[in-house]
């Protein structure tokens, strides 16, 4: 089961999993969570929102800039770090992807939008 806590500007601030405790069915375990921030830019799939909560997506209003993943306990597993180039008309049209394990080497790729 996931737990959304939304900000101000109905960004997804926060999500947290949950599993069903196998020793008490009727009670459930936190397993971990994602922790969120965005910039001020729309972001483009937000039109699709609507659509795409039915496929369990939430989609933010704007474009995340950084997740920290944390495990049960609140230890940090991973960190991601997104940047972007926007184009004309101030959607993301290229950028990069940071992930950085905790104790592990960050891995840095390119990424392309196309709408």
């Amino acid at each position: 089961m996931l737990l959304f806590k939304y900000d101000a500007a109905g960004n997804v601030e926060k999500t947290s999993f949950y599993l069903q405790n196998p020793l008490a069915p009727n009670a459930l375990v936190f397993t971990g969570s994602i922790t969120y921030s965005y910039d001020t830019k729309i972001n483009p799939l937000a039109k699709a929102a609507d659509f795409l909560k039915l496929l369990w997506i939430a989609v933010p209003k704007n474009n995340v800039l950084r997740e920290i993943h944390k495990d049960k306990d609140g230890i940090l597993e991973e960190t991601v770090e997104y940047t972007y180039q926007y184009n004309s008309n101030a959607a993301p049209g290229s950028g990069t992807v940071k992930r950085s394990p905790a104790g592990g080497a960050a891995n840095t790729k390119s990424i392309q939008f196309t709408y």
